[in-house]
This record gives structure tokens, C-alpha cells and sequence, in this order.
């Protein structure tokens, strides 16, 4: 990515102008690349935006069955949380950071800083659009910021959308629950089969929570394996989204056929079983959109080595081969 400015200045070019106060903190900015800066904080952002939903499920049921739910959060996103950063400190070059990257870690920190953890989703989002737009395509710095990207869909965009417009998305689940098993709707009312009682549909129950994890398994397993996904990809996310649709849509259709069982279908014991069975359809679904990946190592992304970034201020890191034979060398030169 071809720099002119002067934000591209590198920082030990820099740190001779700064006062003696100051320059220990660029000596220390210096010793950091790009994508360890961007690594640690969204490593900040998700561990507090994380945080945030703890203390008050600890207090609802426990410290126990709180680590028993994974606090409420689906595995998905703590896969995807791990690998954004892990893909981001990939990068074997070591790029100066700018001017710019920092003004904006200091607006990311302070989103992070702040005691919402919804505004450390929204800084992640941003943090993550502005290294999809210094990034190229196909490097692991682009691919591990798409993952961080999509993460923040069921941990913000998600239940926002179902906040707005609640009533359209309940009432799309309705439609296709009535439709199925042939009973009356009113709105997002559903009858239950053979009874003037009807049971709601409300936002715990729609669709839409199991359309950002399956998005975001399909985002996460695609980056990690693909260095660059085609449309054709898409294909596995449709029908991923497809297979969580289904099996909430059955499940509801279920609570309206047996009204005796609502409580059982409706509580724990299937709300779980309904979890499991999507969770098992979305990673096999994305799975066998990459199976060639996954049986041919050779040609999985993750291992094809070094990803130069052309026309950036960079310097190559030393991998453990290269320390051996530089020993080797010394060795052989005494």
C-alpha cells in the first residue's frame, strides 16, 4: 500500500524530535509493528465488551452455571475472538506504525475505557473497518479484521436490528411457522393446533441470533482457511443460514403442536437441544465449504507463508529457521 504522507514517516525517525519526557513512550511504539498494535487492541476490545455481560449473569445464576453457559455466549464468538488477533500477529513483517493508527488507538482505547461494553463492539467495529481499508486483500491482516468484523454482529449489530425492527423479524418467523403447520396468525400470535390459545413470539425466539453466528462461523472458517473467498462461498453461508432458520422455525412449530410440551420445548431442555443441533449444522456446513482446505494442508492459507505488504515501511522478522542457520553460520566462522 503505497504511502507519501507524512503519517508515513516511521517512528524511530521520529523520536529524536520528541521531548526527553516522551521519548521512552515512542522508543517503546517503535518496537511495535502494525499488527501487533491492532492485535492488542482488539484483544482490549473483546476481553471488555466481554466483560461487560459477566458480573450480572455471575449475580442471575451463579458463578458455576455461568462458566457451564459460557456466560451466555455463543462458542462462535470465542472462537472468533481468538482468531482475529491470532490471524492479525501472523504477519512476518514488521510495518511501522503511523501517526494515524495511534490517534485512532487512543479513540478505540477510549471506547474500550468507557463502562459500556456496547461501545467496545462499536470500537471494534471501527477499528476493524479502518484495517480492512489499510489492508490488502488476502493478507492475514485483512482476513483476521473480517473476522473481528463479523464477530461484532451478534454482540451488537444483532440484537440492535431486532431492537429496531423487532416487529418485521418476529413477525417473518410467525409467517413461516403458520404456514407450516396450517394454524391461524395473528401479527406474531401463533394458535397452538386444535385450540383457540396462542402462544407469542418474542425476540428470544427469533431467527435473526442464529443468522449472526452462522455469518460468523461462515467468516471465521472461510478467513482462516481461504486467503481469498469467492462468491461461490457464499453458497455455505446461505445454507448454514438456511439450517438455523429451519431448526428454530421447527422447534416453534413443535411448541404450537404440542401445547402439553410447550414448557419442556420452549425451556432448557429444548432451547439447548435446538442450540446444539444449529451450532453442529453451521460448523459442518462452513466445514465442508473448505474440506478441500482441510485435507490438502498445502494449500490452506494459514500455511503459505509470508505476506509481504508492498510499498510500506517493513522489515522481514527473523523465524526460528533463520536464527539456526545464523548460528550455524557464527559457529562455522569461529
Amino acid at each position: 500500500m503505497p504511502t507519501t504522507s507524512e503519517d508515513s514517516v516511521p517512528s524511530r525517525l521520529i523520536v529524536g524530535r520528541l521531548p526527553a519526557p516522551q521519548k521512552s513512550i515512542a522508543a517503546a511504539l517503535q518496537s511495535v509493528s502494525r499488527d501487533q498494535f491492532f492485535a492488542g487492541l482488539s484483544i482490549v476490545l473483546c476481553a471488555n465488551g466481554i466483560a461487560s455481560v459477566v458480573p450480572e449473569l455471575v449475580r442471575a445464576v451463579g458463578a458455576f452455571n455461568a462458566l457451564l453457559a459460557s456466560f451466555n455466549i455463543s462458542a462462535v464468538v470465542w472462537i472468533a475472538c481468538f482468531a482475529g488477533p491470532w490471524l492479525l500477529l501472523k504477519n512476518d513483517f514488521m510495518e511501522d506504525l503511523t501517526a494515524t493508527d495511534i490517534a485512532g488507538g487512543l479513540i478505540v482505547m477510549g471506547c474500550a475505557l468507557a463502562p459500556m461494553g456496547k461501545l467496545s463492539w462499536l470500537g471494534l467495529t471501527g477499528l476493524s473497518l479502518y484495517i480492512v481499508r489499510n489492508s490488502e486483500a488476502g493478507t492475514t491482516r485483512r482476513r483476521g479484521a473480517l473476522i473481528l468484523l463479523a464477530a461484532t454482529g451478534p454482540m451488537l449489530w444483532g440484537p440492535l436490528l431486532l431492537t429496531v425492527f423487532v416487529q418485521p423479524i418476529v413477525r417473518a418467523d410467525a409467517i413461516i411457522v403458520a404456514d407450516l403447520i396450517g394454524t391461524p396468525r395473528f401479527g406474531n400470535m401463533i394458535n397452538f393446533a386444535g385450540s383457540s390459545r396462542a402462544f407469542q413470539i418474542s425476540t428470544g425466539c427469533s431467527s435473526l441470533h442464529g443468522v449472526s453466528i452462522a455469518i460468523l462461523a461462515w467468516t471465521t472458517i472461510t478467513q482462516i482457511f481461504r486467503d481469498r473467498p469467492s462468491l461461490k462461498d457464499a453458497i455455505w453461508c446461505l445454507l448454514a443460514i438456511f439450517a438455523v432458520v429451519a431448526v428454530n422455525d421447527i422447534r416453534l412449530s413443535l411448541m404450537a403442536l404440542y401445547p402439553d410440551y410447550f414448557e419442556i420445548i420452549h425451556g432448557a431442555p429444548g432451547s439447548a437441544i435446538a442450540s446444539w443441533t444449529s451450532l453442529a449444522l453451521i460448523l459442518a456446513i462452513c466445514l465442508f465449504g473448505v474440506r478441500r482446505e482441510i485435507f490438502a494442508p498445502g494449500q490452506t492459507a494459514i500455511l503459505k507463508g509470508r505476506t509481504p505488504i508492498s510499498g510500506s515501511q517493513c522489515r522481514l522478522l527473523p523465524t526460528s529457521e533463520d536464527r539456526r542457520r545464523s548460528g550455524a553460520d557464527e559457529n562455522a566462522t569461529a
